[in-house]
């Protein structure tokens, strides 16, 4: 017998494949293989803000200080990610709206370049064992 996924689970499903490869071919994506190299993980959530408001979409990544490492979230119509695996230690974080166009949305936000990439990107966190709150505010 097949099993049948609702239309909203299918969706729910495409969105987040289509978000995982556009992370993967942007710039942000640092590292190929987030888990090559062995070390701690720790939960982390929050919301991501630009010009005072959440940002209704996107890709967030933690990345490593050193780029071995990283890990992806879509970020929510409420400016809401959650990363279960985020990198222990230090993290440049990248944000990302191209997504957004890529799935046909409204046009994204148009936030500046410089979050986009792990070179760029001055937001930097760092990431301790347990659980993790980072509000991510965009300048």
């Amino acid at each position: 017998m097949r099993a049948s996924l609702s239309p909203r689970a299918r969706f729910v499903l495409f969105v987040t494949a289509v978000g995982l490869a556009a992370a993967a071919a942007a710039g942000c994506s640092k590292s190929a293989n987030a888990d090559a190299t062995a070390g701690g993980t720790a939960p982390v959530w929050g919301r991501v803000i630009y010009q005072g408001q959440y940002l209704p979409g996107g890709g967030v990544r933690f990345h490593s200080a050193d780029g071995s490492r990283s890990a992806f979230a879509m970020i929510g119509k409420d400016g809401a990610y959650y990363v279960p695996k985020a990198p222990v230690g230090p993290v440049k974080v990248c944000v990302d709206t191209s997504v957004l166009k890529r799935l046909q949305f409204e046009p994204p936000p148009k936030i500046p370049e410089k979050y986009k990439t792990f070179k760029e990107t001055d937001l930097t966190y760092t990431v301790a064992p347990g659980n993790q709150v980072f509000d991510i505010v965009l300048q």
